[in-house]
């Protein structure tokens, strides 16, 4: 019926713009007559399949449908009731589907009933005056973008850690507190919060963007810390992670901006890419001596070897790093975000760097210098390049000088050269440079001229992508 009633509005929208007529859909108070329902597949219950988009107010679902349980919500069942305000569903609901209440812009309430167990893809899309949600204890799955662009969502009620902790959030959209709410157990405002002890698992995404912890106290019956758990926890100052914990997932702290230090246990095996990444204020990171996989020297992140520089603390006070003598490889993330840092000297044992990109975010960095003795890197007037001076790995963003010329010889602007080097506004690339990368002067929001030799050859996709003070480009003949 939805299907017919959106074709047959699109009609009368486009006959309604030739014609210049006012068109308005009448608003019903909600009843029970509103819905459609079908027979599920064991033909023993029923779910809500449909809603006409004209009801409007609150709706109280039935539990019962021609003497059979109704249980559950159907795919698109209410997507676009724009004029529902609240709606109550019964015990007997164990499922809510995909977009089953997506873009219900006037929806201010909703009841889930402690039988609900999923709650699916895109269920809450653009729910955008929904201002509380209750999730009982009986979910353990909640879909991709299930609460996104709930943007009036400030409170997310529960009555039970342990059963939070355990539900699959499958994406960081999954989780309603996502949206910068706060959470609150038993109608208590959480700013403190204790995981009670026998959890053995905090899942990816179960604290995403919970704006009013302070204070996280971890039982030593936890193993894992998922990824994301508590990324955007931005009132996050302090964490103890208990021995027993093995590993800490992906961004599992990523935007934890008022965190200033985390120590990490010795049984901690596994630690993932940007664990601590964009936490602004962390000033170190510890490592317990006896941990058998990881180190750290000075509050920095290593591998036990100290050959691998895993992390730098973006909240770090020291102007300047030197790498230390030893560490062959500087992991993808080592850099990201690190603002307070001018310059970094790279020694001659480094042979790997993962990825260029590793020092975006590193605002004020001034100059990136490079062992002479280095045998697989350089560096001219601070900027990153391989040993021949073939190619331009990385251009410092806080590198002062307005104007650039590449130097003779190079042939390749690599990927992310320029990213985000938000202070350049002229750039003269020499003869001979054949390949400009991904991205490599991705924001460049200064750059406003640039002129390109007959040499290249190649340009990647978004090579200038965001560069909106560019005036003028000058391609090369043919």
């Amino acid at each position: 019926m939805k299907k017919a009633v959106s074709i047959f509005l699109a009609f009368i929208f486009v006959v309604g713009i030739c014609a210049s007529a006012p068109v308005t859909i009448k608003a019903n108070a909600a009843s029970v007559d509103d819905l459609t329902f079908e027979l599920n597949e064991d033909g023993e219950s029923y779910y809500v399949a449909d809603c006409d988009m004209g009801a409007s107010g609150e709706l109280v679902i039935q539990d019962t449908y021609n003497g059979l349980p109704v249980t559950s919500i159907g795919d698109n069942a209410f997507y676009e009731c724009t004029s529902l305000t609240s709606v109550t569903m019964p015990n007997s609901i164990t499922r809510i589907g995909a977009y089953a209440f997506s873009e219900c812009t006037s929806l201010t309430n909703i009841t889930i009933p402690d039988s609900v167990t999923s709650i699916g893809l895109c269920a809450f899309l653009w729910c955008d005056s929904l201002t509380s949600v209750t999730i009982p204890d009986s979910v353990t799955r909640i879909d991709e973008y299930a609460f996104s662009a709930c943007f009036s969502l400030v409170s997310v009620n529960i009555s039970d850690i342990a059963s939070w902790c355990n539900i699959d959030f499958y994406y960081e959209d999954s989780n309603p507190l996502s949206c910068g709410s706060k959470l609150y157990l038993n109608g208590e405002l959480v700013t403190e919060l204790r995981i009670p002890e026998g959890v053995t698992e905090i899942k990816g995404n179960a604290f995403n963007g919970c704006t009013s912890l302070t204070n996280v106290t971890i039982p030593d019956s936890v193993t894992s810390i998922g990824g994301s758990a508590f990324s955007g926890c931005t009132s996050l100052t302090s964490i103890t992670i208990p021995d027993g914990v093995t590993s800490i997932g992906w961004d599992a702290f990523y935007g934890c901006t008022s965190l200033t230090s985390a120590t990490i246990p010795d049984s901690v095996t596994s630690i993932s890419d940007c664990t601590f990444g964009y936490c602004s204020s962390l000033e170190s990171i510890n490592v317990s001596s006896d941990n058998i996989y990881y180190s750290s020297i000075d509050g920095v992140l290593f591998n036990k070897e100290k050959t691998e520089l895993l992390f730098y603390p973006s909240g770090r006070v020291n102007s300047a790093y030197m790498i230390p003598d030893g560490v062959t490889r500087i992991g993808a993330y080592a850099f990201g975000e690190c603002s307070l840092l001018t310059s970094i000297t790279i020694s001659d044992s480094v042979t790997s760097i993962d990825d260029y990109l590793l020092f975006s975010g590193c605002s004020s960095l001034e100059s990136i210098n490079v062992s002479n003795e280095n045998n697989a890197y350089s560096s001219s007037e601070g900027v990153l390049f391989n040993k021949e001076r073939t190619e331009l790995l990385r251009y410092p963003e806080g590198k002062k000088d307005n104007t650039y010329t590449i130097p003779e010889g190079v042939t390749n602007i690599c990927m992310n050269a320029f990213y985000q080097c938000k202070l350049i506004t002229g750039l003269t690339i020499s003869d001979g440079v054949k390949e400009i990368g991904i991205r490599a002067f991705y924001d460049c929001i200064s750059l406003e001229n640039i002129t390109l030799p007959d040499s290249v050859t190649d340009i990647a996709p978004n090579a200038f992508s965001g560069c909106s003070a560019l005036k003028k480009t000058v391609l090369p003949y043919g």
